[in-house]
């Protein structure tokens, strides 16, 4: 069990919010015009700790400014800062203490996955666009279930590069 917490936390892959960040950037990432990731490029990107990539800055100072933040190439991680105060104080003090290429991976994917989010709510001009959109074409939807009832999420990228997820159901399901 301990080694499987240990590779779930150093790999993104793993982690679910990296799952919803790839199927937002795959969903919406052309209409937000962010730039183009893989999931081998983003999860060796959420994994560096030696520095932030600029294609992974770039995508953070993209989301910062489409929900109106005045955000520059240089200062993106300060305004992130003031963003996690307002969602996760430890969100924002790790951030504040060692910078954004020392946080975790969990951390990194959880601030993502909320920046993702906050264009359903903060950006008047994505949130326009989507509210035409069919709910059930907005998730991405599993391929499959079996017959212990875990279902099957499956993505592929522009490289094709194939991510399959398996979600457990509860135990009150």
């Amino acid at each position: 069990m301990a080694a499987s917490a240990a590779i779930a936390s150093s790999s993104p892959g793993l982690c679910p919010n990296y799952a919803v960040i790839c199927s937002f950037l795959e969903r919406y990432g052309a209409l937000l015009d962010l730039p183009e990731l893989t999931f081998p490029q983003l999860e060796r990107y959420l994994q560096d700790t030696s520095s932030v990539p600029k294609l992974l800055a770039d995508l953070h100072v993209k989301l910062l400014r489409k929900i109106g933040k005045s955000v520059s190439a240089d200062r993106w991680e300060k305004h992130l800062v003031k963003i996690c105060q307002e969602v996760n104080a430890a969100w924002a003090w790790e951030l504040e203490q060692k910078g954004y290429k020392e946080l975790p991976v969990e951390g990194k994917t959880a601030i993502l996955k909320h920046l993702c989010e906050c264009q359903f709510d903060e950006n008047i001009k994505f949130k326009t666009a989507v509210n035409d959109e069919d709910p059930d074409k907005m998730r991405l939807q599993p391929i499959g279930r079996d017959k212990d009832g875990q279902m099957y999420w499956f993505q592929l990228d522009q490289d094709d590069n194939v991510r399959v997820y398996v979600e457990e159901q509860d135990d009150l399901d």
